[in-house]
């Protein structure tokens, strides 16, 4: 399975906020776009964290089936 999205503020894109997933060792940074994309993953419900420093960390559940989107925008 895919978790894939975008990461934004007010302004626009946010590269280089940390995409982790809870309890495991997976996780990606987003591009100079602000896309982030983590690829075979079990499907399954995970805790997805986001965190940029400057900026509350933010954390999601969600079921990861075979491609999930999640975009998100911090304050």
């Amino acid at each position: 399975a895919t978790l894939s999205g975008q990461i934004r503020d007010g302004e626009g894109p946010l590269p280089g906020t940390a995409v982790t997933l809870d309890g495991s060792f997976r996780g990606t940074s987003a591009d100079a776009s602000g896309r982030y994309q983590l690829t075979n993953i079990q499907p399954g419900t995970y805790t997805v964290r986001f965190a940029l420093l400057g900026y509350e960390t933010q954390t999601r559940q969600i079921t990861i089936s075979s491609n999930t989107q999640l975009d998100l925008t911090l304050d």
